[in-house]
């Protein structure tokens, strides 16, 4: 995912010619209101901050269809961080599924803001479930989260094969695969602090054992050290996860079968990041007969 695809929006970020200090929208019959927690990187904000509302949680395709994909996109008054936006001219209806994400330019140096290096980066996520859309609400509908992660350019990647041991999986069932730092991830109950996921994929298995790529998020939480000019560009501190989706709900749900990359005890292991493609050859990503989060 590029994020600085986002030059593509020139047609549709023309609302941002609007004064960067400040917006207020009446309510109406469809209003996204909201508000960033700002709390521990309010001090890293230098320059305007961007809402903006998506229909699609596809990343790759927002950046590189923005035209399509992004509905509206405002500046957020930075006295308290809260934005009230008006739907009614956009195509959005109740009920729809939408991603709202936001940025803050740090390099904004005039003309149209956008993302790159050295910018905070956010998205709404449900953390309990890893949803990355909130459904409309007739009237208003209220969101609230942190633009908490530094932007990155970087080319960076995992590829891996996939293994079972004492369970079953049917070709073309899905898998959800995550990257998620050490302190992000507890082994005994399962617990992932999506704050800590680097990497995020949903793939399709096959019993034939093809190689996976997940591909590393541009934004990255910002309590992980990062150095994208040095090797690894992330210390040896990544799980590697991975969620038989059985119910094909696209969220990772208690007492699904789950796996992880592993050493030559069965035991999890964590990789290093490199600034480009690593493969992991030693051992695979491996599916035990174990439940997500179960008892």
């Amino acid at each position: 995912m590029r994020f600085n695809r986002i030059i593509q929006l020139l047609p549709v970020l023309l609302i941002l010619l609007l004064p960067l200090t400040g917006c207020e929208y009446s309510d109406t019959e469809l209003v996204l209101k909201g508000k960033l927690d700002v709390s521990g990187v309010e001090s890293h904000i230098h320059g305007p901050v961007i809402v903006g509302v998506a229909s699609t949680d596809d990343l790759e395709y927002i950046m590189a269809n923005p035209q399509d994909a992004v509905e509206i996109m405002v500046p957020v008054e930075t006295l308290d961080y809260r934005f009230n936006i008006d739907l009614a001219d956009t195509s959005l209806k109740a009920g729809d599924e939408v991603t709202v994400f936001a940025f803050a330019d740090n390099n904004y140096d005039g003309g149209i803001p956008m993302p790159d290096e050295g910018d905070m980066f956010g998205m709404y996520i449900d953390e309990s479930s890893f949803a990355t859309t909130v459904t409309l609400s007739k009237g208003s509908t209220y969101v609230e989260f942190a633009p908490d992660r530094n932007y990155y350019e970087h080319d960076a990647s995992l590829t891996f094969e996939i293994d079972v041991e004492n369970i079953t999986i049917e070709d073309g069932n899905h898998i959800i695969a995550i990257a998620v730092h050490e302190s992000g991830f507890n082994m005994g109950s399962q617990k992932i602090d999506y704050k800590k996921v680097i990497g995020l994929e949903k793939l399709t298995y096959s019993s034939s054992k093809p190689t996976y790529t997940l591909t590393i998020l541009p934004a990255i939480y910002h309590g992980i050290a990062v150095d994208v000019n040095s090797s690894p560009m992330i210390s040896n501190s990544i799980n590697i996860l991975a969620i038989l989706d059985s119910d094909k709900n696209g969220i990772p749900d208690k007492g699904e079968r789950y796996g992880y990359y592993r050493n030559g005890f069965s035991l999890p292991r964590t990789t290093s990041i490199e600034n480009g493609n690593k493969e992991l050859t030693d051992f695979p990503v491996t599916f035990f007969n174990k439940g997500y989060q179960e008892d």
